[in-house]
């Protein structure tokens, strides 16, 4: 794996990343061999973190994909169709957590509304100018295992609940 450390370049008039830097950064992401990399997931990232717009939080979206972007419990290309279709396929995994694809910088976890059910949900998380994820209590989450744990317990009641992995087969 490559490590992401890079800092966001700043253009010299606002002080805030151009959109050729934003670019280049979004494409620093698909070096890392977590997630293949295509057009479609280039544009994918530069819509949710609003690269392509002058009054963005692009800076804390983009460092957050950094933090989390390697984590194996981390789906950010699945959609509704498809995310409800792998929990439909695998039922020994209960929930999924990926980007979202209506809400720019949202995050979207996919969950059995009971555990080991047949009923697929969507509920849906923001990510604030910290870099982090706030949940349905407003607790901040700096990671995806910090989000999978208190959703286990929040939402399956302190039973074992699996997330669904990803594991990137080729790039």
């Amino acid at each position: 794996m490559v490590a992401i450390d890079s800092i966001l370049p700043a253009s010299p008039l606002n002080n805030a990343p151009t959109l050729k830097d934003r670019k280049e950064l979004v494409e620093q992401l698909f070096k890392t061999n977590a997630h293949r990399r295509t057009d479609e997931r280039v544009n994918t990232i530069l819509w949710w973190t609003e690269a392509e717009s002058e009054k963005s939080s692009f800076s804390s979206k983009f460092s957050f994909l950094q933090k989390v972007w390697c984590d194996k419990n981390f789906r950010p290309f699945d959609n509704v169709a498809s995310s409800v279709k792998h929990l439909t396929a695998h039922k020994n995994q209960d929930f999924l957590i990926r980007l979202s694809t209506s809400q720019k910088g949202g995050i979207t976890l996919t969950f059995r509304k009971q555990l080991k059910g047949d009923r697929i949900v969507h509920t849906r998380f923001c990510v604030n100018n910290s870099s982090c994820i706030i949940d349905s209590n407003g607790n901040q989450h700096e990671s995806i295992a910090s989000l999978v744990e208190w959703f286990s317990l929040h939402r399956y009641r302190n039973r074992s609940a699996t997330p669904a992995g990803y594991i990137c087969t080729s790039n």
